[in-house]
Parts: C-alpha cells; structure tokens; sequence
C-alpha cells in the first residue's frame, strides 16, 4: 500500500489529466478562429477612430481650400470685369485724342495756308 501523501498525488494527477482532456485543447495565447476578444475589438476601434478624425481633418482642410480658392475666383472675375472696363475707357480716350489731333493738325495745316496765301496776294 502507498503512504497517504502518494495517492493523494495520484488523484491530482488523475484530476488534472481528467480537466485537460474534457476541456478544448488551445494553447495559451491561442484563440478559436471566431473568437474575438474585447480587447482586439477596443484596438480596433481606436485604430478606426484615429483614422477617421485623420479624414475629418483633411475634408475640414479641403473645404477650407475650397472657400478661399472660389473667393479667389470670384476676385479674379471682378477684376476682368474691371479690366475690360478700363480698356474700353482707354480706347474711347484714344479715338478722342486721334480726333482732336486730327482736327489741330487739320487746323495748323489751314492756319499755315492762308498766311501763305496771304503774303501771296
């Protein structure tokens, strides 16, 4: 007969082989394939959140580009309209002046041919 403290220890050992063999044999650190743990789903989520306040930030910049970028265009418009508005004052200005010369030179031309016909006579 074995001493009380041995077949003690053998019923552990029967135990232990008992509990190991009923329960599914994963190793430590291993998971069933659809098992997700609360943790992986927590990392997951940061992961997503991280991304999307990334996106947030560069739609917010996009947008703010795009104000400046149409006030910019409309500047551009008002300064062609500006533009063609001044050009066209400037070629009135200019057909004024070609006429007034005209007519001065037209007037010396006159003014020079009667004192010339004049010391004629």
């Amino acid at each position: 007969m074995l001493p009380e403290n041995e077949e003690e220890e053998k019923e552990q050992i029967l135990l232990t082989t008992a509990s190991e063999a009923s329960a599914p044999k994963a190793s430590p650190g291993k998971r069933q394939p659809n098992e997700i743990s609360a943790g992986d789903i927590g990392k997951h989520l940061k992961r997503q959140t991280e991304q999307l306040n990334k996106v947030t930030i560069m739609v917010q910049s996009i947008q703010k580009d795009s104000k400046s970028t149409i006030g910019q265009i409309k500047s551009i418009k008002q300064v062609q309209s500006q533009l063609k508005q001044l050009q066209q004052q400037l070629q009135n200005r200019l057909t004024q002046i070609q006429k007034f010369i005209t007519k001065k030179d037209f007037a010396i031309k006159t003014t020079r041919l009667r004192k010339k016909n004049h010391k004629c006579q």
